[in-house]
């Protein structure tokens, strides 16, 4: 096969959870994942899994946290595999805890990975990015509303909300899908110790992997720049 034809798709936190699935949905002879974790060790299961489908894949250890350094591995990576076709912006932080008790320093971390890594992201794969490319973002519902012992999560995904928005109108007329997921409660580890919620009625991982392949498959004269997601029963569990 000329591994020329094929899409080089990046996606962040691929090694479990919503990551995972979107690398699973997107796998196919024609795509080629970079798949992105912390370390290479992580993403074993569901390299072998894309492979199996018929993907190449490449791995991308590496802290989003680092933010300095972003453009470095970004330029490193263009360069071995060529330019990015796809994005998908699924790596996060998440912290719940009342704001008068918020270490800072943890609340900095988590706002680099969730808000700036991908600021400093799009910026430097937009730079080789072809015209028919796609910047995919998993946002959440709470981009969208406030709650409490949200206010480092809320802000980092009502900022994200902002960005995509404005990217959008930069990129629009370069052909550039830029679409924003916002689901309701996923069964993820997020919520893998939460009894208060009913597993089976929660939004699946895939389910939003199914969005992303939604989104990419639209076509080139449109573009869903947002997507709300929610349970279609109420997940809370009842006591």
């Amino acid at each position: 096969m000329n591994t020329n034809t094929q899409r080089n798709i990046l996606i962040t936190g691929a090694s479990r959870g919503i990551g995972k699935e979107c690398a699973i949905a997107l796998a196919n002879p024609t795509t080629h994942l970079i798949l992105h974790a912390r370390s290479a060790d992580a993403l074993h299961d569901v390299a072998q899994r894309c492979q199996n489908l018929g993907a190449r894949v490449s791995l991308w250890p590496f802290d989003l946290g680092d933010v300095a350094n972003i453009q470095t591995q970004v330029d490193a990576l263009v360069a071995k595999v060529g330019p990015i076709h796809t994005l998908v912006n699924n790596a996060g932080i998440w912290i719940e805890e009342p704001f008068a008790v918020g270490n800072m320093d943890l609340w900095d971390q988590a706002l680099d990975v969730n808000l700036k890594s991908v600021i400093h992201l799009c910026r430097y794969t937009l730079s080789q990015m072809p015209d028919d490319g796609a910047m995919m973002f998993i946002a959440s519902t709470a981009s969208k509303r406030t709650y409490a012992k949200g206010t480092n999560y809320c802000a980092a995904k009502f900022g994200l909300v902002g960005f995509t928005g404005a990217l959008f109108e930069d990129v629009r007329e370069r052909g550039i899908k830029v679409c924003s997921i916002f689901p309701g409660v996923v069964n993820t580890d997020m919520h893998a110790t939460d009894p208060s919620f009913d597993k089976d009625k929660m939004i699946q991982p895939r389910d939003v992997a199914q969005a992303v392949v939604y989104a990419l498959n639209t076509p080139h004269n449109i573009c869903p720049t947002e997507i709300v997601l929610q349970p279609q029963k109420s997940p809370k569990a009842k006591v």
